[in-house]
């Protein structure tokens, strides 16, 4: 499956989150207005029970989380975004990952990039492979990826079009792309394990970038095996 084909099957997965409370608030459903998914209000009488949220996909629900992780003013939930370290955030975006965002800017790419390359710096080791489109967008992260090279036990990929040539030892450079590495933005980690692995993939359109993140070990298998097997033969 190519990027742009996990994109587009990632985009037709039908989600729900459905927030059990006495009341729902306008501002609680635009949180969700960039994502892909349909809010429901089931009311609940104030005393009976913990206001909680769930998340399913098709008839399987995904997981819950108790509605105070999304109490108080609007936050940035993007990860690497201070407030996605809050562990009531992180769990309630990791039963959205998979979703597909209707647009992803390029700050909010960056946040999620370098949370992912962090991810990678702090475990030391399994493979990273991160899509550039040029390879001169790696030029204002060269000392970040100088330092994650130097990981004996880290295999690291980089992808670009080749109108730059960094100076790496430790990394293996892949130049001989098409449109598709051209036009999409990746970074995908396997973490040395199911519990660590995470991926992103937006591909840019006229209008800018879509596509999504993922926590889930299948997805995140499904990026690697498609760049293994097509550009590390």
């Amino acid at each position: 499956m190519s990027l742009h084909e996990l994109v587009a099957e990632v985009d037709d997965r039908e989600k729900r989150v459905t927030v059990y409370a006495p009341t729902l608030s306008s501002g609680l459903t635009k949180r969700f207005e960039s994502r892909d998914v349909e809010v429901v209000h089931r009311l609940v009488a104030p005393d009976d029970a913990v206001p909680t949220v769930t998340v399913s996909e098709g008839t399987r629900c995904l997981g819950w989380a108790e509605l105070t992780a999304l109490d108080g003013p609007e936050v940035d939930t993007t990860p690497g975004h201070a407030t996605f370290a809050d562990e009531r955030y992180r769990d309630l975006l990791t039963l959205l990952s998979d979703t597909t965002a209707q647009s992803l800017d390029r700050d909010h790419l960056l946040a999620t990039s370098h949370e992912f390359e962090d991810r990678a710096w702090r475990v030391g080791e399994g493979r990273l492979h991160v899509g550039f489109q040029s390879l001169s967008a790696l030029r204002a992260q060269s000392t970040t990826y100088e330092l994650l090279a130097e990981l004996d036990d880290l295999d690291l990929h980089l992808y670009g079009r080749p109108d730059w040539s960094p100076e790496l030892t430790g990394a293996t450079v892949h130049t001989d792309v098409g449109p598709e590495i051209e036009d999409t933005w990746f970074v995908a980690f396997d973490g040395g394990d199911d519990h660590r692995k995470c991926a992103l993939v937006a591909e840019e359109r006229d209008e800018g970038f879509f596509g999504f993140w993922s926590y889930r070990p299948e997805t995140v298998d499904t990026v690697l095996d498609h760049l293994e097997s097509t550009y590390c033969g």
